[in-house]
């Protein structure tokens, strides 16, 4: 998956790793003939006019060859920096999620590209997050997103008493 999200990320990447392996090989092909023309240039003093020429076009043959290799070991140490974030990005966000000891909720996986947040809170806050939630679940009748269990300490104290109706008080 992290692979895929990866390639989504930086489309043309693998298009780019091709072509530097296409323009390293074509150096080194280029290379290995002006090499093989060199060598007899030397060797022949009658040859040795297309020598100066010859080792100009084998140096920029080796310096395209290097160019490429340079250009490619960074894009592959991109591409593996990127899949090893996303990988652990993915396995950041299959982890647990702990409101209290007692309860953990596992979070569902992300339908896009998102950052899981670590978060702590007391049970007083989560129970006024409350009103914010989808799912009325707890013993306490409030809602609850995690399913956070409801202890003593933390379950709302009961509404204050009403005043009487003045039509009661006569």
């Amino acid at each position: 998956m992290a692979r895929i999200r990866s390639e989504v990320l930086s489309p043309f990447r693998s298009v780019r790793m091709f072509f530097y392996l296409a323009f390293m090989a074509s150096g080194a092909l280029g290379g290995l003939i002006a090499l093989t023309q060199l060598l007899p240039a030397l060797s022949n003093p009658a040859r040795a006019g297309g020598a100066a020429e010859t080792l100009k076009g084998l140096g920029i043959d080796a310096a395209a060859v290097a160019l490429f290799a340079f250009l490619y070991s960074r894009e592959s140490k991109a591409k593996d920096a990127q899949v090893a974030r996303l990988a652990r990005e993915e396995r950041l966000s299959r982890l647990k999620l702990r409101a209290v000891p007692e309860m953990a909720a596992t979070l569902r996986p992300p339908r896009s590209i998102s950052f899981s947040v670590p978060c702590a809170a007391l049970g007083a806050s989560l129970h006024s997050s409350v009103p914010f939630s989808r799912k009325p679940s707890l013993p306490c009748g409030r809602a609850c997103r995690a399913g956070v269990r409801c202890s003593a300490a933390n379950k709302p104290s009961p509404p204050p008493p009403t005043a009487p109706d003045s039509s009661e008080v006569r």
